[in-house]
């Protein structure tokens, strides 16, 4: 029996050798009656480390149930640098509770070579499509662009099948805009190269004179809604400084695109927020009687769950198999944050964690007098949806050589973070680790399932010529 990993970050293919006519030995607790033979199945077990404890199909971490002709499996374990162990066994009975080679019937009973030990391979990024730092090929090439969020519109959303992505952008002559499009097609794409897409949009902008709480609105990230209406819930990043602390708040789109948040003024009523000014038409109104912003996530006052910054997160929730219903699930949201620097930790950003109460709030886990961080010292969240209830989070180092890590979250923890390798389209040239930031996860369904990473290209000395938005798919 042999996993073979090959150059797989997130599956093996598990391949044997049915001898005997493609069945172990007769041996059968119910006398006179071959019961494998006429059950015809066989389980394959998995288990996670590298461990000389070989599982069986009551210790593993996964079964899967096999017809007895099969001589191989693709399991996408969905792990960088992990070890499992696998081991096949045939089954005795229709529901597998027993089992050829069980260990019970003594040494003679042991089939040989039935399981092996194997490691997946570091997870690889390659950006499609961008040859070098020169190259100006982009998703996004506004200047001055910091931070995006895209997802593919879900079933019966007016744009279902299509990618559309939001980003925030500061120019001179701009100071803080939250912008839109949408491709015009259906599907997975070389996103660097694609070239169909809407008009861009502004959705929402910072008010003119950058004071109070909406003064500056930036780093998006969106989530799908569908909980009788169908709309996009886009959460954002505010302060009125530049500078920490930052609050979430959330904005409902009024339609489905996310193109629209009915936020609007005129010179002549003035800019409800904060009593700021705007010109005519600017999307700042976050005050709004009708669809006003809420403030999600709080910092710097008192019942904010000791929270001095929250800011650029993402929301954790399996997109893949419908949109959220606030009224009703329970999802959970990853930001980057911080706790009082004098109390709790050195000036860095962790990630904070908090859990949505469908009566109507987040809830941050702290311990007096800090916030719970669940990764120290890591920044700028980005989720991918796995099988069984599980997530990869892909977060940015906050050390002096910067680099990407991806989390895995297994129903209880977020494990400690390993290495992503991210190239140019030649697959042999490392992009430089500081000239991504800002890393947007995505999954497209599929078998197997498409994963992408779209990051900020920082024009800064020694990186891209040009800014913007680029794509890197996940290769192996």
């Amino acid at each position: 029996m042999t996993p073979k990993a090959g150059a797989e970050s997130g599956a093996f293919t598990i391949t044997w050798t049915n001898d005997a006519g493609n069945h172990p030995p007769t041996y059968c607790t119910n006398p006179g009656e071959d019961a494998w033979l006429h059950t015809n199945k066989l389980i394959l077990v998995r288990k996670a480390g590298e461990s000389a404890s070989i599982p069986d199909p009551s210790s593993g971490d996964k079964a899967f149930s096999l017809l007895g002709s099969a001589t191989g499996y693709t399991d996408f374990v969905h792990r960088s640098y992990t070890y499992y162990t696998y081991r096949l066994f045939a089954c005795e009975d229709g529901d597998c509770t027993m089992w050829y080679a069980d260990g019970e019937r003594g040494s003679s009973e042991q089939v040989s070579a039935d399981s092996a030990t194997e490691q997946t391979e570091e997870e690889v990024w390659k950006l499609l499509g961008v040859d070098d730092l020169e190259d100006t090929d982009r998703v996004v090439d506004d200047v001055g662009t910091s931070a995006s969020t895209a997802l593919f519109y879900p079933e019966d959303f007016s744009h279902e099948g299509k990618l559309a992505i939001w980003w925030s952008v500061s120019t001179p002559s701009e100071p803080e805009l939250i912008k839109w499009k949408a491709a015009n097609d259906t599907g997975w794409r070389s996103w660097n190269l694609y070239t169909n897409w809407t008009d861009e949009v502004v959705v929402a902008e910072a008010v003119t004179d950058l004071e109070g709480m909406y003064g500056k609105v930036t780093h998006p990230w969106a989530v799908a809604v569908d909980d009788g209406s169908h709309y996009i819930r886009l959460f954002a990043q505010t302060d009125d400084d530049g500078d920490a602390p930052f609050q979430v708040i959330s904005m409902d789109s009024t339609g489905d695109t996310g193109a629209d948040y009915d936020l609007t003024c005129t010179e002549e009523e003035g800019c409800a927020a904060d009593d700021g000014t705007c010109d005519m038409d600017h999307e700042c109104d976050y005050d709004d009687v009708v669809n006003p912003a809420v403030l999600e996530i709080c910092a710097g006052d008192t019942g904010c769950d000791f929270v001095e910054s929250a800011g650029h997160g993402r929301i954790i929730w399996n997109y893949v198999d419908r949109p959220v219903n606030f009224g009703v699930d329970e999802p959970r949201m990853v930001f980057t944050g911080r706790g009082d620097l004098t109390l709790c930790a050195e000036d860095s950003d962790d990630i904070i964690e908090a859990g949505w109460d469908t009566g109507g709030d987040w809830d941050v886990p702290s311990t007096s007098p800090c916030p719970d961080s669940v990764v120290t010292d890591r920044h700028d969240p980005g989720v991918i949806p796995l099988p069984e209830e599980e997530f990869k989070m892909y977060v940015r180092g906050d050390e002096m050589n910067v680099h990407h890590y991806v989390h895995y979250w297994d129903g209880s923890t977020w494990d400690e973070g390993r290495f992503i390798a991210i190239y140019f389209d030649d697959e042999t040239t490392f992009v430089p680790e500081q000239c991504l930031e800002n890393g947007d996860a995505i999954v497209f369904p599929g078998t197997p399932p498409k994963e992408g990473l779209f990051f900020r290209a920082s024009p800064e000395p020694g990186c891209f010529d040009v800014g913007g938005i680029v794509f890197a798919e996940h290769i192996n």
